[in-house]
């Protein structure tokens, strides 16, 4: 069965794909609707101090949660379902998705490259449009966070399909 375009965001213990861990997880579908949001304890790390200032995550906010392997197939289910991916910064999350073992072949739509154009700065030296944060890309589109706050992994996705979809 396919559900579609899903938008998703991570939030994780650091910035490589390959050493840092994923600690919380939200999938929603193209209307809006959550399909996954959980956090997970990391089974590497102890703590991830310089993460937490920007994440608001903290390892006593994990100390009950399961491992993301208790819902790999939860997980994979989705991934294999949707038509295509949307994520902020897609690639980042690709990579961390890729090498926590989940499998997807679908196209993958970075709302982050797609928003650099739009916003127009441009680099001389490097012949390319500026990347810019999740938070200037909604904030030009006037995204209401309501109650939530950026780098929160459900508060991101919904902002990035709004932001996607303007």
């Amino acid at each position: 069965m396919q559900i579609g375009k899903i938008c998703l965001d991570l939030e994780t213990t650091g910035l490589c794909g390959v050493y840092d861990e994923i600690i919380e997880l939200a999938i929603i579908s193209y209307d809006g609707e959550v399909l996954f949001n959980h956090r997970f304890k990391p089974t590497r790390f102890k703590s991830w101090p310089e993460a937490s200032e920007v994440n608001g995550i903290y390892p006593e906010d994990l100390r009950n949660e399961k491992t993301i392997e208790y819902y790999r197939d939860d997980i994979q289910k989705i991934l294999d379902e949707a038509e295509a991916i949307i994520g902020y910064n897609v690639n980042f999350d690709y990579k961390f998705l890729r090498h926590s073992q989940f499998v997807f072949r679908k196209k993958r739509i970075a709302v982050m490259g797609l928003f650099a154009r739009i916003y127009g700065a441009y680099d001389e030296y490097w012949e390319s449009f500026i990347w810019q944060s999740l938070k200037t890309c909604a904030d030009y589109y006037d995204y209401d966070w309501g109650s939530t706050k950026a780098h929160g992994a459900l508060a991101d996705a919904l902002a990035t399909l709004y932001c996607y979809k303007k």
